[in-house]
C-alpha cells in the first residue's frame, strides 16, 4: 500500500506471487541441473584420469608379469601413469631383462655363442613338430673337426678355442635366418635345415665345408659330415641324431668327407 502526498488516500497495489514462485521454482531447477551435470562431468575427468594413470597402466603391468609366467622375456612394460604404477613396470622390465640373460646363458655356448647341446635338443623337438605339421623335410647335419685334439695338444688349447670360434662365424655366416647352428660337443657341431631334403642338404653342406676351409696361423683345419633327414631316415629326433652320427662315423673312416645316412 501507497499513501499518496496529496491526500489521504491509500493507492492499494496487488502483485501475483504464481509468477515469482515459478520463477524461483525453475531457477531452482537449472541450478540442480548444472550442479548435477558438473558433478558428472567431475566424476568422468577422475574416471579417465585413474584410467589412465592407473588402471590402464596397472592392466599392462599385468599383462607383462603374464608373459614372464609364460617365460616371454622379451616384450617389455609400458612405464608410464602414477609413479607407483611406474616404479612397478621398471622392476617387472629388471627382472624380465635378468630372466632374458639367465636363458641366453643356460642355452647358449659360452665359447662360440651359438646354441648348446640343451638348446639345440629343443630346437630339433620343434622344428620336426613343424615339419611334421607342414609335411616338410628337414635335415640334419653333424659335423666333426679332422684331428681337432692333436691340434690342441700340439698348439694349445688357446688356438683350438680360435678355431672354434672362427668356424662357427663362417658357419653362420652361410646359414638362413631359419636354420640352427648349435655346438653339441668339444669339436662337433650341429645344423638343423627346416624344409630340406637329402640332396639339396648335402649340396649346401660340401659347399659350406669348402667355403669355411680355414688357416689358422698357417694350421689347415677341415672337417667331416653325416646327414639325416626326416622323414626318410627317421621321425624322431633321437633315431635322426643317431643317423646322423652314423653318417659321420662313415664320412670319418672313409675318404668321402661328407657322408648321408645309408641304412646299408
Amino acid at each position: 500500500r501507497f499513501a499518496l502526498a496529496d491526500s489521504k488516500r491509500v493507492l492499494a497495489v496487488q502483485l501475483p506471487t504464481d509468477s515469482v514462485a515459478e520463477a524461483r521454482r525453475d531457477a531452482l531447477l537449472k541450478a540442480g541441473a548444472i550442479s548435477l551435470a558438473a558433478l558428472a562431468l567431475l566424476a568422468l575427468l577422475t574416471w579417465l584420469l585413474v584410467r589412465r594413470s592407473v588402471a590402464t597402466p596397472l592392466g599392462r603391468l599385468r599383462e607383462a608379469v603374464e608373459r614372464l609366467s609364460r617365460g616371454d622375456y622379451h616384450e617389455r612394460a609400458a612405464v608410464k601413469g602414477a609413479p607407483e604404477v611406474a616404479d612397478a613396470a621398471r622392476a617387472v622390465n629388471a627382472l624380465a631383462s635378468g630372466f632374458a640373460d639367465l636363458g641366453a646363458q643356460a642355452s647358449t655356448d659360452p665359447l662360440t655363442g651359438v646354441a648348446n647341446r640343451r638348446m639345440f635338443q629343443a630346437a630339433l623337438e620343434a622344428e620336426l613338430k613343424r615339419a611334421d605339421r607342414n609335411q616338410e623335410p628337414m635335415a640334419l647335419v653333424v659335423i666333426d673337426l679332422d684331428g681337432f685334439k692333436a691340434i690342441n695338444d700340439t698348439y694349445g688349447h688357446p688356438f683350438g678355442d680360435r678355431a672354434l670360434r672362427e668356424m662357427a662365424e663362417r658357419l653362420q655366416s652361410m646359414m638362413r635366418a631359419t636354420d640352427v647352428l648349435a655346438r653339441v660337443g668339444g669339436d662337433e657341431f650341429a645344423m638343423i635345415f627346416p624344409g630340406m631334403g637329402p640332396e639339396p642338404a648335402a649340396t649346401v653342406v660340401k659347399r659350406a665345408r669348402e667355403d669355411t676351409a680355414q688357416n689358422v696361423d698357417g694350421i689347415e683345419l677341415s672337417w667331416r659330415a653325416g646327414i639325416a633327414c626326416y622323414p626318410g631316415d627317421a621321425r624322431n629326433g633321437t633315431a635322426l641324431l643317431e643317423c646322423a652320427d652314423a653318417a659321420l662315423y662313415c664320412a670319418k673312416s672313409t675318404d668321402s668327407h661328407v657322408c648321408h645316412y645309408d641304412p646299408d
